[in-house]
C-alpha cells in the first residue's frame, strides 16, 4: 500500500499546472468558484458538473492518467472515469458539444502557454546551471 506522500509526488508540476487550468476553465464556464472544485466534500450539483467538466479536460486534452487526475482532485480513479464518461455521454446534444469543443480549443490554447512556460524554465535553470559549473572550474 503506498503512502499518500509518495501519490502526491506521483504527479507532475506540468499535469498539476495542466489540471489547474482546467479548473480554472471549467469553474469559469459552470460559474463556481475556483475554490470549491477540489474541496473535500460534495457540495452542489453545479460544482459537481465542473469538476467532471475539469476532470474531463485534463484527461481528453491534456492527456493526463486518471490515476493522477484523482490525486489533484483528490477523489478516488473510479469518480474520474465517471466523470469522464457523463460528459463524453452529454456530447450527444448539439449546444453542449458546441460549449465543450470551445472548452477544448481553450484549453488546447493554455496547455501550449504552460509548455512554452515550462520549457523556458526547464532552460534558464540547465542554463544557470551551466554558468554556475563553469565559474566552478
Amino acid at each position: 500500500m503506498t503512502d499518500a506522500g509518495e501519490n502526491e509526488n506521483a504527479v507532475s508540476d506540468l499535469n498539476r499546472q495542466i489540471a489547474r487550468e482546467a479548473m480554472e476553465i471549467a469553474s469559469e464556464a459552470c460559474g463556481v468558484c475556483f475554490s470549491e472544485m477540489t474541496a473535500p466534500n460534495r457540495k452542489r450539483a453545479k460544482v459537481s458538473f465542473a469538476r467532471q467538466l475539469a476532470m474531463y479536460l485534463c484527461h481528453v486534452v491534456g492527456q493526463i492518467p486518471m490515476s493522477e487526475i484523482s490525486i489533484v482532485f483528490k477523489r478516488d480513479r473510479s469518480t474520474v472515469g465517471y466523470a469522464c464518461h457523463m460528459i463524453e455521454d452529454r456530447r450527444d446534444g448539439a449546444f453542449f458539444n458546441a460549449q465543450l469543443e470551445f472548452m477544448e480549443a481553450e484549453m488546447r490554447e493554455r496547455m501550449r502557454i504552460v509548455m512554452v512556460r515550462s520549457q523556458a524554465r526547464f532552460v534558464s535553470s540547465h542554463a544557470i546551471r551551466r554558468a554556475r559549473a563553469a565559474l566552478a572550474r
